[in-house]
């Protein structure tokens, strides 16, 4: 009886957060970058460019990636797949672009969990010579799975951060 009791509460604890936790989350990330706006422009808008500084294409060598449409442009759309699992099966389509001083992409994720959230990458000019860039993370996960995705942030997080730095390392030595 007492293993019983154990399972319940086993159960019912992550099913208790779960409930506690809202089902929408974000993140948002930034860094500063030593060249004029337009230059980074150029380089952030075209989705293509991710395969220099994204840490998830980055890791596989034999990574499958297929474009469609115009880079740069409303719904150019990136797919990726792989066989590494830690790389993620997702696709990716430009849905808004403000004057390229923000775009909007929504990621469409297929593994390791499906889901549909939305990314937003901000530019602002500092001064003539710096461009800070913002990256945003957004999304909503139905209860209990919401428990799963506040599990995943810190590795997000961690992936945009690298993201923005590899992003900087390449404009800044180009």
């Amino acid at each position: 009886m007492k293993i019983l009791y154990a399972l319940l509460i086993l159960i019912a604890i992550p099913l208790i957060v779960a409930a506690a936790l809202p089902k929408t989350f974000s993140l948002s990330v930034e860094t500063v970058i030593n060249v004029p706006k337009p230059t980074a422009r150029e380089y952030i808008k075209l989705i293509k460019n991710q395969e220099t500084y994204s840490v998830r294409i980055m890791k596989d060598p034999n990574i499958k990636l297929v474009y469609s449409g115009i880079d740069g442009t409303e719904w150019f759309t990136a797919s990726r797949s792989s066989d590494d699992q830690s790389v993620w099966v997702w696709a990716q389509e430009i849905t808004k672009i403000v004057d390229w001083d923000s775009y909007e992409v929504e990621l469409r994720f297929e593994k390791p969990m499906k889901n549909t959230n939305y990314a937003t990458t901000t530019l602002e000019a500092l001064d003539i010579s710096q461009t800070k860039v913002t990256s945003s993370f957004r999304g909503e996960s139905a209860r209990p799975f919401n428990l799963l995705t506040y599990c995943f942030l810190p590795m997000v997080r961690k992936d945009m951060e690298q993201n923005l730095a590899n992003l900087k390392k390449n404009l800044e030595t180009k």
